[in-house]
């Protein structure tokens, strides 16, 4: 469609430290793990994209939307975030949606 809107995407990556902790606050992260050569595997990537969108609520005015794809190894969440403005309030609204819903708001 000619003069439709795709969207934004935005690409972060972060690293994260694990510290040898033996109590409930270590990362659920299995150190014996190895790589393709041999060496041990001391990371996890996870994958976030967020697109922000245009949409449009009968709710209020929106403000800003979104939608998120995270997680790692095929395995993923997907979520709607939107921001209204209703009655002079800003309100943050989060759902969950699946895949095929995700695709959906992206095109």
């Amino acid at each position: 469609m000619l003069g439709k809107s795709a969207g934004t995407h935005f690409h972060k990556k972060f690293l994260l430290k694990k510290e040898f902790m033996q109590d409930i606050t270590a990362m659920p992260l299995k150190v014996n793990q190895r790589d393709s050569d041999g060496n041990k595997k001391f990371f996890e990537e996870i994958h976030i994209s967020e697109t922000f969108i245009d949409y449009k609520s009968p709710e209020g005015d929106v403000l800003r939307c979104s939608v998120t794809k995270q997680g790692s190894q095929s395995k993923f969440s997907y979520t709607h975030k939107m921001t209204i403005m209703k009655n002079g309030q800003k309100l943050e609204k989060k759902k969950m949606i699946s895949a095929a819903e995700y695709i959906n708001y992206q095109s």
